[in-house]
Formats: structure tokens, sequence, C-alpha cells
């Protein structure tokens, strides 16, 4: 069971040594949904990730974005596994700006788990995150999973979802390239170091790398953006394990 995850966090994340905390994609309400909050065109996107070059530990995401003038509503659909054993995440987000140095979003799931010939088991937990513009180079946010400890609730038993704590910095040095580094702390774990780099050519063209650790896997990938019309891809190498490789496919729509 604990080869699969809730964890997976998009093909931009997964391409930046799986750094949540700054993904401002579409694909941030798989991470911190603040970042959604500068989202200014409706979307829809889909996702897969094979982890390990494994069927079955291969995951399947849908989300929705709806920008308005109060705020960025968002929805996704997240599946992990196979037949005789899955996760489903269902979650609705809401993120906005304040003033013009904050973002802050707040995320409501629902996670489900089915074991073949079992009951399916649920539970609920939250998100939220937030964004501080230090200054028009630097960015220090936070971003908080199940603070409430939520567990997913089994008929005789009820077991803790995780917990994590993500902080982190990102520096641009120019406007076509972005650094970001990130601390992860899972309530039961050792802290894990997140880096990751991001080359902008003119929005249309993006190239990214990055490493996580404990143990280190490195992280590679890019972006292609077709006006409105974006595939983000990311591979990650794990020194026992091998490859996992991710593509997403997203449209905004009314993007010039």
């Amino acid at each position: 069971m604990s080869a699969q995850t809730i964890d997976y966090s998009g093909p931009v994340s997964s391409s930046l040594g799986y750094v949540k905390v700054f993904d401002n994609s579409h694909w941030a309400g798989l991470g911190n949904v603040a970042n959604l909050a500068h989202q200014t065109n409706p979307s829809l996107g889909a996702a897969y990730q094979m982890r390990f070059n494994m069927s079955e530990l291969s995951s399947r995401t849908g989300v929705f974005v709806l920008p308005s003038s109060f705020g960025t509503l968002s929805a996704l659909i997240y599946q992990s596994g196979y037949s005789k054993s899955n996760y489903n995440r269902y979650g609705l987000s809401y993120s906005r700006t304040f003033g013009d140095n904050v973002a802050a979003g707040l995320q409501f799931n629902y996670l489900s788990h089915q074991v073949e010939g079992a009951d399916r088991a649920g539970g609920f937990y939250s998100s939220l995150g937030i964004v501080y513009a230090l200054s028009s180079s630097f960015d220090l946010g936070v971003f908080i999973q199940n603070p409430e400890q939520g567990t997913i609730n089994y008929i005789d038993e009820a077991y803790s979802i995780p917990t994590y704590f993500n902080t982190g910095i990102r520096y641009r040095p120019s406007g076509s390239v972005t650094i970001m580094a990130e601390l992860e702390k899972e309530q039961e774990q050792d802290i894990i170091f997140k880096s990751g780099i991001e080359f902008s050519f003119k929005d249309r063209l993006a190239l990214r790398a990055g490493f996580t650790g404990q143990p280190i896997e490195l992280t590679f990938g890019g972006g292609l953006n077709f006006s409105g019309l974006t595939i983000d891809f990311g591979f990650s190498h794990h020194p026992q394990l091998g490859l996992t490789s991710g593509v997403g496919l997203r449209y905004s729509f009314n993007q010039q």
C-alpha cells in the first residue's frame, strides 16, 4: 500500500524537483492552490503519470479552473492505482489575491480508497497555502496539507492521511529564469530539500530541471504553448526504482 501515493503534484512540479509551493500553472490545485489566484483564463486539463514505469502505480488527473472578479474557483479529480487497489481524490478550492503582494488559497478534499473485495474507505481533509511577494524578484511561500490531521476510515480502523508542511523561496533574476528551493516536512518523516529551475522562452517554450532528496531523485521536463493549448511533461529518476514519466494537456479559453 505504501507504494501508492496521493502526493502527485502535477507534470510541472514533477519536473521541478516536486516543488509544490511555487507551481504557477493550472496544475497548482495538486499543490499550493494560492498560485491559482493569478490565473486569468478559464481552463480544462488532464494529466497522466506512470510511477517507475508500472501501470499499477499510475495516476490520472482532471482539473478545471474558473477565474472571476472575486477570486478563482477550481476543481480536480485524481485517481491513483488500478482495479484491485486505488485511491480517488476529489477537491474544490478557492483562491484570491490580497493587495499586490499576497495570494492565498484554501482547498477541501475527499479521499477514498477501494480494495478489491472490501468496502470503500473515505475521509475528508483540507489544504491551504500563501505566497508573499517580498519584491519583484523574491517570493516566500507556505503550503500545508491536512493541518487538521484528518483520517481515512475503514470498517475497523482509521489511518492518518499524510500531513505535509512545505515552505520555500523563489528567485527570478530575469523575466525568463526562475529558481526555487523548498523544505518539506511530513509529520512522521525527516525534512526533505527540493529545488528546481525553469527557463522560459517568450511564453512558448519552457525547460525545467530539479532534484529532491532522501533518496536523491533527478527531475527534468518542459512545456509547449500553442495559443492556449499547453503540453507539460516531466520525468524523474529514482536510483533504485528507475524512471517515472508524466504528461499533461490543458486548454485555456480566451487566451490570445
